[in-house]
């Protein structure tokens, strides 16, 4: 996994195995995180999906040198190890970010992306592939994503709610389950 800047363009060379490791655009209220392999994955969240309940602090001795020593983009237990906290009784549930879901992108002709490259003044993204390029935008103004495909490269889109994941955990704390709508 390699990034590098040329001009006002970040580059970023796929795969990006894993959510966390992919290509950040955001608005203030929208999140995405571009990342994959064989396909092309959009993990989505929104603001409003904040649930403040059992907030957090930090305990003394979780500083930032402490964090970067353990931060690995291939190992994220080895960072998540590095946060001291209380423990908290069985059923207490902590402040969290409640997931939203992802989109994913299956390509004609066994195309996979090969390339991000960020334009960051604009905050639009080109994924490239050996057959063309899709085009991702965030709206500044608007809770909306743009996904362009000129070049005719999509041709399966998956969708999947956090639901698939984390439903049961949800379920305990009187989460219903999402209503997908097509």
């Amino acid at each position: 996994m390699a990034v590098t800047a040329r001009g006002e363009e970040l580059r970023f060379d796929f795969p990006l195995p894993r959510t966390h490791t992919g290509i950040a655009l955001g608005n203030g209220a929208v999140g995405c995180l571009v990342w994959g392999g064989a396909r092309l994955h959009l993990t989505l969240n929104h603001i409003a999906f904040w649930d403040h309940r059992g907030g957090e602090t930090l305990l003394e001795g979780t500083t930032y040198e402490r964090l970067k020593a353990a931060y690995d983009p291939g190992d994220q237990r080895t960072l998540e190890a590095a946060f001291l906290r209380r423990r908290r009784p069985e059923g207490v549930l902590r402040s969290m970010r409640l997931p939203f879901g992802r989109f994913e992108f299956g390509f004609r002709d066994g195309l996979v992306p090969l390339e991000g490259r960020l334009h960051w003044p604009t905050g639009r993204l080109r994924i490239a592939t050996a057959g063309g390029e899709l085009e991702l935008a965030l709206l500044p103004d608007a809770d909306a994503l743009l996904l362009a495909d000129p070049d005719g490269l999509v041709s399966e889109i998956g969708v999947h709610t956090c639901w698939e994941h984390v439903g049961e955990e949800l379920a305990r704390y009187r989460f219903e389950p999402p209503h997908v709508v097509t």
